[in-house]
């Protein structure tokens, strides 16, 4: 992917932080305004936008990490 795709997801992905936090619900999105039904639209954009640009910087993406527990009572 070039170098100028990765600059306008990072821009997309700044766009859309910056609305989130003011609770607007249009900006600017591939370059053309866009206005969304609700938040969670947004939320699920940005959560795109961001795994799109961590494959392209080469930051792998994180497993929730599973940890087990084991109690032993004292005998």
């Amino acid at each position: 992917m070039a170098s100028s795709e990765l600059t306008q997801l990072v821009t997309d992905r700044d766009n859309l932080r910056a609305a989130i936090r003011s609770g607007v619900f249009q900006c600017s999105v591939d370059s053309q305004a866009t206005t969304f039904a609700n938040m969670r639209d947004m939320r699920s954009l940005l959560n795109d936008l961001e795994r799109q640009i961590a494959k392209i910087v080469g930051v792998a993406e994180r497993k929730p990490r599973v940890v087990s527990i084991q109690m032993i009572r004292g005998v």
